[in-house]
């Protein structure tokens, strides 16, 4: 589980851009809080990877994917979450150290242990809120691995929900289909 950074004070936009951005390790903050996020295990590095990849492939590079890069929802409180990938337009690549949920087009999150629960409800009700269009979850545990593809965003919420072994991502113009056997080669 991630871990709130004790402070005397919530992290500004300001205090992000001037420090925080430029760490080696990785943060989320939570109304300004910190929160440290885990190292990845390697099936769930895998699986982004592969991920990536396939889509920038399959779209010919007008789609470009960014692991665990930063999408700053508020300035104030400082809110930001840096999904494990996020897939913007090739027009809309990122120039700095962060985007706008409004250039996100699909934001994936391979389960952990110690973060299953924050990206089933929290993340996902943050991505529905800020209108990322799709959320597609990763679940690497069992033998079976599981894709959750959430489209629709409204209300806090998505309104459409597949779930399986396989799916199909609607991205732009662009259809993947996405097996999740496949992102565990």
């Amino acid at each position: 589980m991630s871990q709130a950074i004790p402070l005397d004070h919530a992290v500004t936009f300001a205090e992000w851009e001037r420090d925080w951005c430029h760490r080696e390790e990785r943060y989320e903050f939570v109304d300004g809080i910190p929160q440290m996020v885990p190292s990845e295990a390697g099936p769930n590095v895998r699986a982004s990877w592969e991920l990536g990849h396939l889509i920038e492939r399959h779209t010919g590079r007008e789609l470009l994917c960014y692991p665990t890069f930063d999408v700053v929802f508020r300035p104030a409180p400082f809110h930001a979450r840096a999904p494990d990938l996020i897939v913007v337009r090739a027009s809309r690549a990122p120039a700095g150290h962060w985007v706008a949920p409004s250039d996100v087009l699909l934001a994936v999150e391979v389960h952990s242990p110690s973060t299953r629960a924050v990206d089933r409800s929290a993340k996902r009700a943050e991505y529905a809120t800020h209108g990322i269009p799709s959320y597609l979850m990763i679940d690497t545990r069992s033998g079976h691995p599981t894709l959750t593809l959430l489209t629709h965003p409204m209300a806090g919420d998505y309104t459409h929900e597949v779930r399986g072994e396989a799916v199909t991502l609607h991205l732009d113009g662009h259809t993947v289909d996405i097996a999740a056997a496949d992102l565990l080669g």
